[in-house]
C-alpha cells in the first residue's frame, strides 16, 4: 500500500554568506492512513523545520533536500495537487493557527462550510470547551493559549483531512485537557486519520503515537545542579508585589468567587495553576501592565503601578523581566539574539565586549547553540526562543541584583516547548536567580515538575463557577 506521507533522506539546510549549513538530514518516513508517527528529539534539533519542509512551507533561506511526497505528489506544492486529500495543521504557537481579524467560528466554516454545527460543538465539548457558543463567537485575542490550542484541533478536524500535522499541540494544556485531546485524536485515527506529531510530552507519546522517529542527536542530558547559596539574600517577609483583582464579568477566581489576591515577597517563587482558560495568562498580563481582560490594583514595594505607558511602569522596566507564552513576543524581532541579550549589560555601564561575553555565557548555559546567536527571533525554534527570552530576563535580574534593587521574573509556560534536558537547565538558572540574586518568580505553568523543582507556593485559579467547594 502506498504511504500517505513519504520521506526519503529528507533534510533541511540553511543558505547564507558562509555557505550551506545542514540543519537536519537523513530522515526516512512512511506514514499510512490511520497511523500516528511522532518526531522526537531535543529542542532546536530541526523537527519543525522537517515538517514544514514536507509541504513547501520553509522560510526563504531554508531549503529542502531529499524527497518528500504527500499522496504521491512532490513537496513543492502537495496540497494543491492532492485533490480530495487534505492536510490540516495545528501549529506550535497557538495564535498562529488563526487570523486575528475574524472570529473563530467564521474561520472554521471558511475551511469547510459543510461540517455540521452540531459536530463542531460536540468536539468542543469533548475537548472540555464547555462554553463553546461563546468561544466560537470570540476573536483569537479573546481566548487563552490553552483554549486556542484546543480550538485549533477542532478547526483542523473540521477540514476533514487525510493527514493532521500537529506541532507541540498540548504544550499549553492542563492534564485533563491533554487527555481529552489524546482521546479525540485516537478516535479519529481509528477512523483513518493519519497524524504526524511533534512533541516532547511522554504522556502524549504513550497515548497516541504508534511509532517514534528520533531527529538530531541524543536528548540533552540534564545540566549539573547549580552551585547556589543555601540561604536567600533577603531574610524575613519583604513584600515586593501585591495584586488585588476586582471581580467582574466572567473573571476567574482563586477564592470561590471573591476575587483574586496575590502577595509575593522578595526572593519568593509563586506558581499560578489551574485549568486552561482559568485566567493565568490574564493575571500575568495585569501584573506586567499589558492589556488584560482583568481589572485590578497592582502595587510594587507599596507603590501603585498603572498600566503602560505610565511613568511608574517605565521606571520599573528593568526590574521586571518577562517570558510570555508566545515567547517571540518577549523579543525584539529586528535585533540579533546576542545583541538583545547583551543590551541589559550595556545599559548598566558594561563595555560592548564585556556585555557580549557575559550574554554569550548565559546563552550557552541555557543550551542556546552558538550558531543561533547571530539570528533574529524569527529564525529560532519555539524552544530556542523561550530560552533566549529567559536569558534576556535573567540578565535584567542580574543587573538589578548588582545594584541592590529587587527584581521579578514573570514567566508564562516557560518550559512548554522544552525537552527534559533543557527543562532542567531552565529550572537550574531560575534557582540561581532566586537563591543567589534574590529574584522573585511569578510563574504560570501546567508543568508540575517545574513547580516542584522551584519549590513554588501555588495560587490555584478556577473559572467562575468551577472552583471546588469547601
Amino acid at each position: 500500500m502506498r504511504p500517505l506521507l513519504e520521506w526519503r533522506e529528507l533534510g533541511v539546510r540553511l543558505r547564507g554568506e558562509e555557505g550551506v549549513l545542514p540543519i537536519v538530514s537523513g530522515l526516512n518516513l512512511e506514514l499510512q492512513r490511520g497511523e500516528c508517527v511522532a518526531l522526537t528529539g531535543r529542542s532546536g534539533c530541526g523537527k519543525t523545520s522537517a515538517v514544514l519542509a514536507s509541504f513547501g512551507l520553509l522560510p526563504w533561506r531554508l531549503e529542502l533536500t531529499g524527497v518528500a511526497r504527500f499522496s504521491g505528489n512532490p513537496a513543492e506544492n502537495p496540497i494543491a495537487q492532492a485533490g480530495d486529500e487534505r492536510v490540516a495543521f495545528v501549529l506550535q504557537e497557538p495564535a498562529n493557527n488563526f487570523a486575528p481579524h475574524l472570529n473563530i467560528q467564521s474561520q472554521i466554516y471558511d475551511l469547510n462550510e459543510k461540517i455540521p454545527e452540531l459536530v463542531i460543538r460536540q468536539w468542543c465539548q469533548e475537548m472540555g470547551l464547555l462554553d463553546s457558543e461563546r468561544l466560537l463567537r470570540q476573536y483569537p485575542n479573546q481566548c487563552s493559549g490553552g483554549e486556542l490550542q484546543r480550538l485549533a484541533l477542532v478547526a483542523a478536524l473540521a477540514q476533514e483531512p487525510a493527514l493532521l500535522v500537529a506541532d507541540e499541540p498540548t504544550a499549553a494544556l492542563d492534564s485533563a485537557s491533554r487527555d481529552a485531546w489524546c482521546r479525540l485524536v485516537r478516535q479519529r485515527c481509528e477512523r483513518g486519520l493519519a497524524v504526524l506529531l511533534v512533541t516532547h510530552d511522554p504522556v502524549v507519546l504513550e497515548a497516541v503515537a504508534h511509532r517514534q522517529i528520533p531527529v538530531g542527536d541524543a536528548q540533552v542530558t540534564a545540566a549539573s545542579p547549580p552551585d547556589v547559596a543555601t540561604e536567600r539574600l533577603v531574610a524575613g517577609p519583604n513584600l515586593l508585589l501585591a495584586v488585588h483583582m476586582e471581580e467582574h464579568g466572567g473573571a476567574p477566581s482563586s477564592t470561590g468567587g471573591k476575587g483574586t489576591e496575590l502577595r509575593l515577597d522578595v526572593g519568593q517563587a509563586l506558581c499560578v495553576t489551574g485549568p486552561s482558560g482559568a485566567g493565568k495568562s490574564s493575571l500575568l498580563r495585569l501584573v506586567l501592565g499589558m492589556p488584560s481582560p482583568w481589572r485590578g490594583e497592582v502595587t510594587w514595594c507599596g507603590q501603585r503601578l498603572l498600566p503602560w505607558p505610565h511613568a511608574s511602569r517605565q521606571r520599573l522596566a528593568s526590574a521586571m523581566g518577562a517570558v510570555l507564552q508566545e515567547a517571540r513576543g518577549s523579543l525584539n524581532p529586528h535585533r540579533e539574539v546576542l545583541d538583545g541579550v547583551s543590551a541589559g549589560f550595556r545599559r548598566s555601564g558594561h563595555t560592548w565586549r564585556v556585555s557580549r561575553q557575559r550574554a554569550a555565557e548565559e546563552l550557552a548555559v541555557l543550551g542556546v547553540p552558538a550558531d543561533c546567536w547571530s539570528r533574529t527571533p524569527s529564525a529560532l525554534s519555539v524552544g530556542q526562543a523561550q530560552r533566549v527570552a529567559l536569558a534576556q530576563a535573567l540578565v535584567q535580574s542580574r543587573v538589578q541584583a548588582a545594584t541592590g534593587n529587587p527584581s521579578l521574573l514573570v514567566l508564562d509556560e516557560p518550559t512548554s516547548a522544552q525537552d527534559l534536558g533543557h527543562r532542567q537547565r531552565v529550572a537550574d538558572r531560575l534557582l540561581v536567580a532566586q537563591l543567589q540574586h534574590g529574584t522573585a518568580l511569578l510563574v504560570a505553568s501546567h508543568d508540575l515538575g517545574l513547580v516542584g523543582l522551584l519549590g513554588c507556593t501555588r495560587l490555584p485559579l478556577f473559572p467562575v463557577g468551577a472552583a471546588p467547594k469547601g
